[in-house]
């Protein structure tokens, strides 16, 4: 989502890596976002949505299909991020219950 989105993931970054050190975080954002994490020392990569369309989504799900993340957190939980969640095949999938 938005750029204040991004930044206020920070500390959990940090408190992913240090319970679990040897963790590698990726993000997928919007391209716009990249330079705001690209940056951070504690992620490894940055998976970005360069638009809307519906050939970039498909693209999307098939990298991060490919990158087969063990665990994913959804931060944002709408229904769009949910199905990029479920094209990971992730056995552990982290979300909020309902909407704040």
């Amino acid at each position: 989502r938005g750029l204040g989105d991004i930044l206020l993931t920070t500390p959990l970054i940090s408190a992913i890596k240090k319970k679990y050190p040897c963790s590698e975080i990726h993000f997928l954002l919007e391209e716009s976002g990249r330079e705001v994490i690209a940056g951070n020392p504690e992620v490894a990569g940055i998976i970005s949505r360069k638009n809307r369309s519906p050939g970039e989504y498909l693209r999307v799900m098939r990298e991060i299909r490919a990158a087969g993340f063990e665990v994913v957190i959804d931060l944002i939980h709408t229904p769009g991020t949910a199905w990029f969640v479920l094209a990971t095949g992730a056995k552990y999938k982290i979300a909020f219950e309902e909407s704040i």
